[in-house]
This record gives structure tokens, C-alpha cells and sequence, in this order.
């Protein structure tokens, strides 16, 4: 057999060949998954979470992965298509040369210093290794390492690297139940990184907050720096969060106040960043002369002032609405969210009225009941619309808004493609 090989320009050590080759098939298809999250772990131990999940270290990993890949290759086709002579004569003749001859360009330092391959395979492969070492450590690795360096001698507050995330800016008490809300596994597809922007004095308490928390299912991550400063409000990657929720700080004295400052530093920030899309802004404040100055500067004010007088006034009327709200804002697998989510093109011309009575017909069977609430349109919210208004007819671009126990986006999916195959 190794005769018939030879005579087709194989060298003798086949075995060793196909070891080699298939070491690094194995090495790059685990460089593949990780790179590119082809499957999703939950790392329980909260080491590997933290270490995992930074873009450095996840630098760091990839080029090592395909370093030894490379290595294995160059090794297996320097074996495979060299002479014993020749092969004598490779700076790539075994694993361990093959690796500390790529292991100097991966360095980003100096180049093939030991020599190049002597197959056309191995030299191709070495050049692809040398330029992707080249690209991930500048823009990688040596861009965090930069940026870890610049906070050291800058002596810049701690900053995260996340996109996507729920950022919230402002100590207060009630963080313990708002982090609660959002890292319940009830919200599904939902749950986001939560970032925590607040002021260096209370470090410990964030901490602790964290350590409650902070699982395998989600990342919290925490920020120390004032909310109102653009910097503080960069390092906690405001421009990049999907939500921003701004609570009235406890530290100080005009809480409000801090608030609208916080409002402000945001909007100069997306100013000066001229993103196409913007957070979404929330603000809590206690004043309701603030929440008039902010209604200009963010999406919602919830201000406790006039939500409580309305509710008190309901509540008049009927007691059982305290109860009602209550349980729709509190997230858990046992009480009804509301959500959100595109009308499916299935949809589209139908009323509003006949998709209702179709969703909570079909999914209550499913055991996840979705009652249909509104529509939005245009950036306007219409609650249960009326026939006569001309609303109700559903049109492309329209969002619905609803409340079930799940977030219920893959089986109104599902509800619309049997409507489609009927």
C-alpha cells in the first residue's frame, strides 16, 4: 500500500499523515464552534463565564486553536508529500518544530524565522495562519490589550465590552426587584446582559447584587463612574444597549435632577455618535415637573407622582385593579407579560378582532394563551381599536402588543403558517 502511495508522490509515514491531518480537522472544527457559537453553553462555573465571554480572551483562544490546527497541518502534509530525505531537511518535520516555527509569527513579531515549508500544501497553509495571526492579534487581542493598558495609566473607571444589553444608570434601592424582573427565565428570547452604571461608593452593594443573580443564564456586569459624565456613560456602552432604564440615584440630594443630567449626557452621546438607531430611554423620576422637561429627551417617563394618583383613581372604582397590575408587570412563569412582535405577513388585511379570537383560540390550546392588547402604528399605540375607526385592519410594518405567560413569538408563527396552509 505505502508503495502504491509513494508511487503517486506520497511520502512513506502515511500513518503519521493521516494522524496529523486529521488532528487538525478536529482542532479547526472546534476553532469553528467557538468562533462562531455553533453551539450555545452555559458555563456554570463563573470563572469560565467571565473568561469566555471577553472579546480578549476570546482572541486569545481562537489564535491558539489555530496555531495548533496549523501546525498539525503543515506537520501532516511535509510528512505526507516529502521524501525521508527531504523531510529531514523541513524546519516543519515534526509537530513540536511545526509549531515553534508558526509560533514566532503568531507573536505578531517577526516572520518565518525557522524557514518556510517545503510543500506547496504546508507553505499554503502557513501563509493563511501567518495572516490571520497577523489580522485577530492587531484587532483583537492587542486592541483590548490597549484598551486595558489606556484605563491602567488613564486611570479610568472599569469599562465592559457588550452589545444588546440592558444598561441601567442609578443606585437605588429597587434595583434588587428590577434585576430580579429581568433575569427570570419567563422573559425567553428576552433575557439580555445587564450592565449596572453606579457610583464608586456603593461598589460593595452592587457586588452583592451581582453575586444574587448572576448565573449561567446571564451576564451582569457592573460599571463605577457618575451618570451624568459622557465618559462613565461610553464605558458602560450606552450608544450599543437596547434599553436604558436612568433611576433617580439615592446618593444625592436633587435625585431628580442627576436624572435629567443623565438624559442629557445620553442624547449628546447619540449626537455625536449619528446612529441610525438609538436605545430605547426610560426614565424614572419622583417630580412631576421633571418628567415634563424629560418628556423631550427620552422615550417614557414613569413618574410616580401622577402613575399612583391614576391608579388610586381606578382603584376607586375598582380594588382589584391594584391586584390586576401588579401581577402584569411581574415577570415570572406563573403570571402574564406583555410582548410584543411583528405582524406576521400572514396577517396582513386581516382585523385586528379576527386575529384575536384566532390566536387565543389556537394557543390556549398550546398552553400558552395569547390575548391580543393592540396595535402599534406609526409610533402610535392603539389599545383594543374599534372597527369603525379603520384601525383594526392589520398592515405591514404594524407591531401587535399582547400578554401570555411566554413570550409567545414562535407559536404565532406557527398559528400564522397553518393559517396559510389551510
Amino acid at each position: 500500500m505505502e508503495d502504491l502511495l509513494a508511487s503517486l508522490g506520497f511520502g512513506y509515514k502515511m500513518t503519521e499523515f493521516i494522524f496529523y491531518l486529521a488532528l487538525g480537522g478536529i482542532i479547526l472544527t472546534a476553532y469553528f464552534i467557538f468562533e462562531f457559537r455553533l453551539f450555545r453553553i452555559k458555563w456554570r462555573k463563573r470563572f469560565l463565564r467571565r473568561t469566555l465571554n471577553r472579546r480578549l480572551w476570546q482572541g486569545i483562544i481562537a489564535h491558539i486553536l489555530v496555531l495548533l490546527s496549523s501546525s498539525a497541518f503543515v506537520t501532516a502534509f511535509e510528512k505526507g508529500f516529502l521524501s525521508p530525505e527531504k523531510l529531514l531537511e523541513s524546519p516543519f518535520s515534526t509537530y513540536p518544530r511545526a509549531f515553534l516555527a508558526l509560533l514566532v509569527p503568531s507573536l505578531v513579531i517577526q516572520g518565518w524565522e525557522m524557514g518556510a515549508p517545503l510543500t506547496f500544501a504546508g507553505e499554503f497553509v502557513a501563509v493563511i495562519a501567518t495572516v490571520y495571526f497577523f489580522i485577530n492579534g492587531i484587532t483583537r487581542i492587542g486592541t483590548e490589550i490597549f484598551l486595558i493598558l489606556h484605563n491602567i495609566f488613564m486611570q479610568r473607571r472599569s469599562s465592559v465590552n457588550v452589545v444588546g444589553h440592558y444598561l441601567i444608570c442609578g443606585w437605588n434601592s429597587h434595583l434588587d426587584d428590577i434585576v430580579r424582573q429581568l433575569t427570570e427565565p419567563a422573559l425567553g428570547e428576552r433575557r439580555k446582559p445587564i450592565v449596572l452604571l453606579a457610583n464608586k461608593d456603593y461598589e460593595d452593594s452592587v457586588r452583592r447584587l451581582i453575586d444574587k443573580y448572576d448565573d449561567y443564564w446571564r451576564e451582569i456586569e457592573a460599571v463605577y463612574g457618575s451618570m451624568s459624565h459622557v465618559e462613565d456613560l461610553k464605558d458602560a456602552c450606552a450608544q450599543f444597549a437596547n434599553s436604558i432604564l436612568i433611576v433617580p440615584p439615592e446618593w444625592s440630594k436633587q435625585p431628580d435632577q442627576e436624572v435629567l443630567f443623565c438624559a442629557l449626557a445620553l442624547k449628546k452621546i447619540f449626537d455625536e455618535e449619528k446612529l441610525d438607531t438609538r436605545p430605547n430611554i426610560i426614565a424614572k423620576v419622583n417630580d412631576a415637573v421633571f418628567a415634563d422637561r424629560l418628556e423631550v429627551l427620552v422615550d417614557k417617563v414613569i413618574c410616580g407622582s401622577k402613575r399612583d394618583f391614576l391608579l388610586a383613581a381606578d382603584a376607586l372604582i375598582n380594588p382589584k385593579i391594584v391586584d390586576i397590575v401588579k401581577n402584569l408587570v411581574t415577570v415570572s412563569e406563573d403570571t402574564c407579560e406583555f410582548y410584543d412582535f411583528d405582524v406576521p405577513k400572514q396577517f396582513v388585511g386581516m382585523r385586528f378582532e379576527d386575529v384575536s379570537y384566532k390566536l387565543y383560540r389556537e394557543t390556549r390550546e398550546l398552553g400558552n394563551p395569547v390575548i391580543l392588547i393592540g396595535i402599534e402604528r406609526e409610533g402610535k399605540l392603539f389599545v383594543n381599536p374599534k372597527i369603525e375607526t379603520g384601525i383594526s385592519e392589520l398592515k405591514s410594518g404594524d407591531r401587535l402588543y399582547c400578554m401570555s405567560y411566554e413570550y409567545p413569538v414562535e407559536l404565532v408563527r406557527k398559528v400564522a403558517q397553518e393559517m396559510m396552509e389551510e
